[in-house]
């Protein structure tokens, strides 16, 4: 019962820790103290190559743990059994390498015995891309070795601490799509402003930021988005409304777009377009990190910011001149000042557009808009790099 108690507390830290990252220290502290270990190592190595990854420790000299890196790889006589060893099952060193065989080692003589290191019991938790994590508990010469009990102990928590590395790591993983994905979305210059199902702003970047502290009226404030009009404002939580039941599947419509004239005092028109995150959008690392229901907000001054046509071209199988058109009307151009722009007749435009619509399975010019500007965000969450042109 005592060892069943143990555990019990021993594998609540280890969940703790799976959680916070900070909490695995402790964690392997209570453990080492738990089996009446000198020190504890949680280390991450290819033996293959000898390179080392992670390696956190509690009772251990630093000299040695670089000493390790540098050099130890190399001679570590556990490591062959290591490397075959199954997933979560105890080994005790004597049993993995006989004592008379460790004593005569560089390992054991100018690593172990410096550290007065002479029983060890580890246990590989995890294998990822040729590296082997291993958790290890090492105890002095006048301690003993590892006997049944302390054994039966191990074997109640390590399946948990298996399944913690993993939890950590995913949550790692899901922590760091988001922070790249943040960080590409914050070098467009094309403002990007995600909000929940509520309208209230969960990420504003660079370029949105610098919309709402400048001159053209926008406010992003805790209860959302509001423009100098009453009237404008009214239409756009609407759009942002309706595009926040699509994404939820209750309905609504899938995207808008809102075009408002010049505030006092400002010095260009603002357009706006209103994408939801929708459900099928939800496998992307974006379901991850924001709840569902969210809603995109493109703000920009018309013309002045566009999508990058070659990515457009590409994700599409469009022609340059049909992806330019794209990235255009995605800009908030009409179909006149693009023609112009593109020194085309508006017949040809109208044209390229039909080709554009059968191409990309649409059939309206805001569904097109709509499609772009989410594709963007998809692509950004896959490549971070694919938009800062």
């Amino acid at each position: 019962m005592e060892v069943e108690a143990a555990a019990l507390e021993l594998i609540e830290l280890c969940y703790d820790a799976a959680l916070a990252p900070a909490q695995w220290l402790p964690f392997m502290a209570r453990l080492a103290q738990s089996m009446g270990a000198r020190s504890a190592l949680l280390r991450e190595v290819n033996y293959d190559t000898g390179e080392v990854g992670l390696f956190q420790t509690v009772g251990y000299d630093p000299a040695y743990v670089a000493a390790y890196r540098e050099h130890f790889v190399h001679v570590d006589y556990f490591a062959p059994a290591l490397a075959r060893a199954p997933l979560g099952v105890a080994m005790r060193g004597n049993q993995v390498v006989p004592w008379e065989i460790q004593r005569k080692t560089e390992y054991y003589n100018d690593y172990s015995l410096p550290q007065s290191i002479r029983h060890a019991m580890g246990i590989i938790l995890d294998r990822s891309d040729g590296y082997h994590l291993l958790f290890a508990l090492q105890r002095e010469a006048r301690q003993g070795d590892y006997d049944e009990e302390d054994l039966q102990l191990i074997r109640l928590i390590a399946p948990h601490m298996t399944r913690a590395v993993k939890i950590h790591r995913q949550m790692s993983g899901v922590a760091a799509q988001n922070r790249w994905a943040m960080s590409a979305l914050d070098r467009l210059r094309l403002g990007v402003i995600l909000l929940d199902e509520q309208g209230k702003p969960l990420f504003i970047n660079q370029a949105a930021e610098h919309l709402t502290r400048g001159r053209s009226g926008l406010v992003a404030g805790r209860t959302g988005l509001a423009l100098p009009s009453a009237a404008e404002t009214a239409r756009l939580r609407r759009l942002i409304a309706d595009a926040a039941m699509f994404a939820t599947g209750r309905g609504g419509t899938a995207g808008g777009c809102l075009r408002v004239g010049a505030a006092p005092g400002s010095q260009a028109a603002l357009q706006f377009h209103v994408i939801p995150l929708s459900r099928n959008r939800s496998e992307q690392p974006w379901e991850r990190s924001l709840p569902g229901g969210c809603v995109a907000v493109f703000v920009s001054a018309p013309g002045r910011s566009r999508l990058p046509w070659g990515r457009v071209a590409a994700m599409h199988g469009l022609t340059r001149a049909e992806a330019r058109l794209g990235s255009m009307l995605a800009a908030g151009i009409s179909l006149e000042e693009a023609a112009e722009a593109l020194s085309v007749s508006v017949q040809t435009v109208r044209s390229q557009l039909k080709s554009v619509f059968a191409k990309t399975g649409v059939t309206r010019q805001a569904e097109l808009v709509a499609l772009l500007l989410s594709d963007m965000l998809s692509d950004q969450a896959d490549d971070p790099a694919g938009f800062a042109q």
